[in-house]
């Protein structure tokens, strides 16, 4: 996969982004100006002060839809952070990424049996305990594949879990009240983050990875905007071809994750 875009280097833009972008540096410097200002502003102020509005708001909302209707077209590099068999490494990288079912997840467990890796009884029982079986919690994580825009390192809580259970949230979420289940999960596999190229045709976000380019070339002038970091998920499976790498536990690239890795990678003020 080439012509991926980094949303927090501006150096993988390309020249048309770039040009769409220097159009607008204008309008991005104002804005951002602006809302750094008033953000000083309101940590000065009293509380129930009257704050006053960004006059460049309308403006720059109206360039990040422009922007967002642009990514669509593009790919960015995002980072999945799990817990992988050997055997489960070797399947992304022959038939790619497959979205969180039931199926998908039913099969995932009858494969640890067919190892010996864990008992039918454990595999019901986890498959049991899934959140992907309540109505509450099917919107947000059937039918997805959940990644981050930015590498975090791998010590940081919020992935911290993803790397010490396999299977995912669908199926170590709610195992807070059954121990012997969650030193099963444990115990398999070793942790893992997937570097992925991601079409963002193959998303919902190619609004929200214009604002996080946006807020990057914000910085590339000097500005301080929000970070621009977020979450992101595929809802239609990706091809081997996105795998990109998978990072391993024990290796040396694994330890250097959100460490200066990828080197153009730099943490906000």
């Amino acid at each position: 996969m080439t012509d991926l875009i980094d949303v927090w280097d501006v150096e993988t833009f390309g020249e048309d982004l770039i040009a769409q972008l220097q159009a607008n540096a204008g309008l991005v410097r104002d804005y951002t100006a602006t809302e750094r200002a008033m953000s000083l502003e309101r940590h000065a102020s009293a509380l129930g002060a009257t704050y006053r509005g960004n006059p460049h708001t309308e403006d720059y909302l109206r360039f990040l839809e422009t922007l967002g209707q642009r990514m669509k077209h593009s790919a960015i590099r995002a980072w999945h952070y799990t817990r992988l068999t050997d055997s489960e490494v070797d399947a992304l990288r022959t038939t790619g990424v497959h979205l969180s079912t039931l199926e998908t997840m039913r099969q995932r467990l009858d494969a640890q049996v067919a190892t010996g890796q864990i008992s039918v009884e454990i595999a019901n029982a986890l498959f049991e305990e899934s959140p992907l079986h309540d109505s509450q919690q099917i919107t947000s994580r059937s039918n997805r594949f959940w990644m981050t825009s930015h590498p975090l390192m791998i010590e940081d809580d919020g992935v911290a879990l993803l790397l010490d259970n396999w299977g995912g949230e669908v199926v170590y979420f709610w195992l807070d009240e059954a121990k012997h289940l969650q030193q099963v999960v444990s115990g398999i596999g070793r942790a893992r983050v997937l570097e992925i190229g991601v079409p963002l045709d193959a998303t919902d976000h190619a609004y929200v990875a214009g604002k996080s380019i946006a807020a990057t070339f914000a910085r590339s002038l000097g500005h301080i905007p929000d970070f621009g970091a977020f979450d992101l998920c595929a809802v239609r499976p990706l091809g081997p071809e996105a795998i990109l790498a998978v990072y391993t536990e024990g290796e040396a690239t694994f330890d250097r994750i959100g460490r200066g890795y990828p080197i153009n990678f730099h943490v906000s003020e």
